[in-house]
């Protein structure tokens, strides 16, 4: 079955690693560039084990990885118990999540998940979706931005759902941000579309 994909504000979030490896390391990366705040908790670096108390302060994610598969069984199910997500690396029938394939340019972040079957293929198409990104992605949408919150203040009338999309279309199309003549046609042909 399909996973649902669901974008969260993890700035400021706690976030729960257990294990240790290279997994958790980029996983622990990744969080911190979403800003994150991390709690780790391995046996390596704290030297002691997981307890039942360490998902108080309760985090919005855990993920587990390099451990025992008693202790990965124990930790999911008392994760799913308590509704927090949780990601077992390697290990799909335990995870209530699956960590995506990602790829980020300022706001923009593009996820590709497989629903456990095949991080690498996810990956290849990652990387694939990526070549097909304009390079002016990042500075289209902050642009864009700017320019919806002006439309609400100027065209009030004008359908700016219809504009937006006519405005974006160009702008990635053509990898640039418009230049004025062409937003004053596009507004009023979407005025005459009225």
């Amino acid at each position: 079955m399909a996973y649902f994909p669901l974008c969260i504000n993890l700035n400021g979030a706690d976030v729960l690693l257990l294990g240790q490896g290279k997994a958790l390391e980029e996983k622990r990366n990744i969080f911190l560039s979403f800003g994150a705040n991390i709690r780790l908790i391995s046996e390596a670096s704290e030297y002691r084990a997981f307890t039942e108390a360490d998902l108080e302060p309760r985090p919005v994610l855990v993920v587990v990885a390099d451990m025992p598969l008693e202790e990965k069984v124990r930790i999911s199910k008392l994760c799913k118990e308590k509704a927090i997500p949780v990601n077992v690396v390697d290990t799909p029938e335990l995870c209530s999540f699956y960590f995506p394939s990602l790829m980020t340019r300022g706001d923009l972040t593009v996820a590709v998940s497989t629903g456990g079957k095949s991080p690498g293929g996810a990956a290849w198409l990652r990387r694939h979706l990526e070549k097909q990104i304009p390079d002016q992605t990042e500075s289209i949408l902050d642009w864009a931005d700017a320019f919806r919150q002006q439309l609400r203040r100027d065209y009030p009338e004008t359908d700016r759902k219809l504009l937006m999309k006519r405005v974006i279309d160009l702008a990635l199309s053509e990898n640039r941000i418009p230049e004025e003549p062409e937003i004053l046609a596009i507004i009023e042909s979407c005025k005459a579309k009225k």
